[in-house]
């Protein structure tokens, strides 16, 4: 077990999270799975497709270049204040939801946003809701 500090939670400046995940420098974060770290958005993703699996939270501002299906469990899309790019080159939704599926901002330092790469006239959506 080990003690970090993240000057984003709201903690005064001498107060520790006590953490029992590996600890691995923000930096190289880029989102969180449950209290599972993640360097790469494509892992993340992965691990947040298990079941078991409840809240992915962006730790940095992300590109996919695939489709995201989410298909079993109640899931949970923190964007945390930052930005889910849709790198694909592809007119079709970025997200397809067979589930129960909360997107939320939990951060209130920045604006938590889901877009695509490039300007497509607001003519196509980014998510699909299949229920």
């Amino acid at each position: 077990m080990y003690f970090t500090y993240d000057a984003n939670l709201p903690y005064t400046s001498n107060q520790l999270k006590l953490a029992s995940a590996p600890y691995v420098p923000k930096s190289a974060n880029v989102a969180m799975v449950d209290e599972e770290y993640f360097t790469t958005f494509a892992d993340a993703l992965a691990a947040w497709m298990n079941p078991e699996a409840k809240t992915l939270t962006l730790l940095a501002d992300v590109e996919t270049t695939k489709t995201i299906g989410v298909e079993e469990g109640t899931k949970v899309l923190d964007l945390n204040g930052f930005v889910l790019i849709d790198a694909r080159n592809e007119i079709a939704p970025m997200m397809n939801v067979y589930s129960d599926l909360t997107i939320m901002n939990t951060s209130n330092l920045g604006p938590g946003v889901i877009k695509k790469t490039d300007d497509d006239g607001g003519r196509f959506g980014l998510l699909k809701a299949a229920r």
